[in-house]
């Protein structure tokens, strides 16, 4: 039963990492993809205002809308798992009271 209920605690955390992974790149490529159009010049200061607006956004609210879904999509990963009742009350005793 413990090599199950460790089986999805590596399942949780490697899902996390990978969320975490990905909402960064999102947010990393979108701000160097407007600041390396501002710095070489080929975008005007408008056109990157603008373009920082809509694509820039729309890679921002991505990479933010992963990282508000950390705490419940690999958890969502594991519930058909056997386990997972007993993963579940494992994991709230061991919250601090």
């Amino acid at each position: 039963m413990l090599p199950e209920l460790n089986k999805i605690d590596a399942l949780v955390v490697n899902e996390q990492g990978r969320l975490r992974r990905s909402a960064t790149l999102d947010l990393l490529v979108g701000a160097a993809a407007v600041g390396v159009g501002l710095f070489s010049g080929l975008l005007a200061p408008e056109g990157g205002r603008l373009l920082a607006e809509l694509g820039g956004g729309a890679l921002a609210g991505r990479g933010i809308r992963r990282l508000l879904a950390l705490p419940t999509e690999p958890e969502d990963k594991v519930r058909d798992r056997a386990y997972y009742f007993l993963w579940k009350a494992r994991a709230e005793a061991r919250l601090p009271r």
